[in-house]
């Protein structure tokens, strides 16, 4: 990891959907009124006040007398959902899961502090006992200022190349209107991400789409200090690949849209 990162919050950050989640053991109760009724409460504090349960369809094959399957669904309970009163916000509670999702990122203080009461009411209301998976996903729409190509971002040296595919570089760029890629990376303190990362087309010109899904996969007791730790370590390497692939003179730009 670099040794310094730069953690000055961008004025217009190109976020579209920021997701913190955490897994643990199976939990059926989730599903049932009274743990709606016990975070109500701490979920109220974060302006989370619209609350609604949550359903998945289930899909039922049963056998008639001429031992002919046959498939119906229905409609069971997953868990509840608090959201705000814009839906720019959302926690959902699972069986198995708790994730905040915000479309309103305002910066990851703001957020992990979310973040923590969120695990906290997990932590006090339901009490998971183990943490099995943690993730942390950051999906960025990026269109620099005064350019709307591929080749425009390479030549003004504003997105790493390497992450723009064959819409930059090759013999058929002109022509191609989107390109799909994925990385999948694998770091020393036993984080792993997967870094979807794309051309699209838009109007007459075209975006760049960089979909940052740091996790880690390691069972450990659920504790709400440690879960926060762990957070800010997928936000560490969120922001390193970021800023790997967003070079400095387009971060400069979206810091200087703060200036006016």
């Amino acid at each position: 990891m670099p040794v310094s990162l730069d953690r000055t919050l961008l004025a217009a950050p190109p976020l579209i959907v920021t997701l913190a989640q955490v897994r643990f053991e199976e939990r059926y109760e989730n599903t049932l009124p009274a743990v709606a009724t016990a975070l109500r409460e701490p979920m109220a504090a974060l302006d989370l006040t619209v609350v609604a349960q949550v359903h998945q369809q289930q899909i039922l094959v049963t056998s008639e007398s001429d031992n002919t399957p046959e498939a119906s669904s229905q409609r069971a309970a997953a868990g509840w959902q608090f959201k705000s009163r814009d839906d720019s916000t959302v926690v959902t509670v699972m069986t198995d899961q708790a994730t905040l999702e915000t479309r309103n990122y305002a910066g990851w203080d703001v957020f992990a502090q979310t973040w923590h009461a969120v695990v906290a009411a997990l932590q006090s209301t339901i009490g998971p006992q183990l943490t099995t998976r943690l993730g942390l996903r950051y999906v960025n729409r990026v269109q620099p200022r005064d350019v709307h190509t591929a080749a425009e971002w390479r030549d003004h040296d504003l997105v790493d190349p390497a992450f723009l595919g064959p819409a930059a570089g090759s013999p058929l760029s002109e022509h191609i209107t989107t390109a799909e890629g994925r990385a999948t990376m694998s770091f020393a303190d036993g984080v792993d991400a997967l870094v979807h990362h794309g051309v699209l087309a838009e109007g007459s010109g075209q975006v760049f789409v960089l979909d940052i899904d740091c996790f880690r996969q390691v069972a450990e007791a659920f504790e709400t200090t440690a879960v926060a730790a762990a957070m800010q370590n997928l936000n560490d390497h969120s922001l390193e690949i970021f800023q790997s692939v967003i070079k400095e003179s387009l971060r400069k730009e979206m810091l200087g849209r703060n200036e006016g």
